[in-house]
């Protein structure tokens, strides 16, 4: 368990480096990262895609821009985000009427992407201290009890 945990936490960690962007500090062997970042929401409707790329001459589509701290470029804390339109690193911040409106839909059916609402280093963080927890409440339980003395004989 503990070998598959070590070589499992390295991988995943690199393998969503490319999930979450921004600016990183190096100090020793922690990097920070923080600053902004983009989460694709939805995919524009054709029709409003189609005007929005004759307009624009770019393939725009619907994302969530917010704040973002973490390690390893997991993001543990996330605020302050809002809708946008974005291809690449260009940014087009929406409010929340514009978002329904380019998406038809209403203000009250547009939600916020999970990984703004649980980011996904906070999330393994939760489920270790829950497996951690787990794992010590088994090793406790499973110990057996010491054999009760013999009274001694007269």
């Amino acid at each position: 368990m503990r070998r598959s945990l070590r070589l499992t936490l390295p991988a995943l960690a690199l393998a969503t480096a490319t999930l979450s962007s921004g600016e990183a500090e190096a100090k020793g062997i922690m990097i920070i990262t923080y600053g902004e970042a983009v989460l694709h929401y939805q995919d524009l409707p054709t029709e409003m895609h189609d005007a929005l790329k004759t307009a624009t001459g770019h393939d725009l589509k619907v994302g969530y821009l917010y704040d973002n701290f973490g390690l390893f470029w997991l993001d543990l804390w996330t605020w302050g985000g809002q809708y946008c339109l974005y291809e690449g690193d260009s940014v087009e911040r929406l409010t929340p009427e514009q978002a329904a409106e380019v998406l038809g839909t209403t203000t009250d059916k547009l939600g916020k992407p999970l990984l703004y609402t649980l980011p996904l280093g906070l999330a393994i963080l939760l489920g270790l201290g829950v497996g951690l927890a787990v794992f010590s409440r088994i090793g406790k339980s499973s110990t057996p009890a010491a054999p009760a003395a013999d009274p001694p004989t007269t």
